[in-house]
């Protein structure tokens, strides 16, 4: 888990963070508040959360649950 606050934007990680999983952008507001799960072979094993605050326990439950996901079960799943 790591975390960064700089200014007015801020982001929460939980999981293994790899830029070559597949990335699903569920975003409220396009690059300043949304989640990005990051997926391996379907399973969500990362998820970033970008102005989204105290949802750190949603997104490992996510993990955790070690299901299968496609985007749309994940659009909207953390708010």
């Amino acid at each position: 888990m790591f975390y960064l606050v700089l200014f007015d934007l801020g982001y929460e990680a939980v999981g293994s963070l790899d830029s070559r999983m597949d990335i699903f952008e569920d975003w409220q507001d396009k690059y300043k508040k949304g989640v990005l799960y990051y997926l391996e072979a379907g399973w969500v094993r990362e998820v970033l959360l970008w102005n989204v605050w105290e949802k750190l326990d949603d997104a490992r439950v996510l993990i955790r649950s070690k299901s299968i996901w496609n985007h749309v079960d994940l659009y909207n799943r953390i708010k």
